[in-house]
């Protein structure tokens, strides 16, 4: 994980946010466990950690903040809006201009699903992978 970090703190096209603490990631999870929600994988908390949301030209991972913006999402508030019907099996964790970043509980993978259809496009173990593919930093080498 420390290399796809390392790549999005030297993106220039990328912003990122201050690391959140555990008190803030303890209390958006009582949150989405009240409101019915499929809780985040424990390696997307661990990265939230160490860089709380991303935001480039297409994309943006959410983070764990006690108000979103337009700039930097909460996990917690899109889920909300998005309020999906699958919510307890699938948590939406980011997005970009065709897809979301989804993890899916009940097979244990991260997912892109189209905006509009809802259809898996690809499917990762690792959110390495996935963030690898999302915010394209494989293209950059």
């Amino acid at each position: 994980m420390e290399s796809i970090i390392d790549k999005i703190q030297n993106n220039v096209d990328i912003t990122t946010k201050q690391p959140c603490s555990n008190e803030d990631i303890r209390a958006r999870l009582i949150l989405l466990q009240a409101t019915n929600f499929a809780p985040p994988p424990l390696e997307y908390l661990q990265f939230i950690q160490k860089i709380n949301g991303i935001k480039s030209f297409d994309a943006c991972i959410y983070g764990c903040y006690e108000k979103s913006n337009s700039n930097f999402i909460d996990f917690l508030d899109k889920n909300i809006l998005l309020d999906r019907s699958d919510k307890m099996s699938i948590i939406t964790l980011g997005e970009n201009t065709m897809d979301y970043l989804v993890y899916n509980k009940n097979n244990e993978n991260y997912e892109t699903r189209d905006l509009k259809t809802d259809q898996v496009t690809f499917t990762f173990k690792t959110l390495k992978d996935a963030l690898s593919y999302f915010l394209a930093l494989d293209n950059e080498e």
